[in-house]
């Protein structure tokens, strides 16, 4: 027998007894001579209660989180609900009239995705290091991708560099989402350091992409 169909019958049980302990209990109030059973359907209705929260934890403690409408076309929103949309644990896809995307977790699900976006991300940045292209010596970052220091076998900045930062900023907006910080909150630091001589050779922040965004947005309103 499959856990999904254990846990079924677990629940089917546990609302039986919850539904009967109930009735029990004010049975024995409207029965004095029953009384003596009022406290032992008390402790019953309580373990059933406890019971069933357990096994619908992830349900009862289920989380929203939108990914807002200044994310909608980027790579990150692109790549987010890519991902997303075939994975198991996402209840459900909303996409709202605004831009925005609001997605339904369970709260269990959101603890593992999250361990899984950890794994994958720390995967993909690995391979950026065997890339001969971006002559990376060494990436290190923060436990929720929002640091992000990048040492290179170079004196100087190319375009293909800051190209990649784009990457950079769509795990830590990916990541710190589903996390549950607001994106208004949020902002990621790239700092490109020279492997040969320690210098820093540019700092990048999300905050900066977003207020140039807005300021293009405003001069199309107008």
């Amino acid at each position: 027998m499959s856990t999904e169909n254990l846990r079924l019958i677990a629940n089917i049980i546990a609302y039986l007894g919850f539904g009967f302990s109930f009735g029990f209990i004010v049975y024995s109030f409207v029965s004095s001579a029953h009384k003596d059973i009022r406290f032992k359907s008390f402790v019953c209705l309580i373990l059933s209660a406890i019971t069933l929260l357990v096994l619908n934890f992830n349900i009862f403690f289920g989380v929203k989180i939108t990914i807002p409408k200044e994310l909608t076309g980027n790579t990150s929103s692109s790549y987010m609900v890519k991902t997303l949309e075939g994975n198991s644990r996402v209840k459900e896809i909303i996409y709202n009239v605004d831009g925005s995307v609001t997605l339904t977790f369970g709260a269990i699900d959101r603890y593992l995705l999250l361990h899984s976006l950890k794994k994958t991300f720390n995967e993909e940045l690995d391979k950026l290091l065997l890339d001969d292209n971006l002559k990376i010596y060494e990436l290190d970052h923060n436990s929720d991708f929002t640091e992000f220091n990048v040492k290179i076998i170079r004196k100087e900045l190319t375009m293909t560099d800051t190209v990649t930062t784009l990457l950079y900023y769509a795990y830590g907006e990916i990541y710190n989402i589903v996390k549950g910080t607001d994106f208004e909150d949020l902002d990621i630091t790239v700092t490109f350091i020279s492997a040969l001589n320690d210098e820093v050779l540019e700092e990048y922040h999300l905050n900066d992409q977003k207020e140039k965004s807005e300021s293009e947005a405003s001069k199309e309103a107008s």
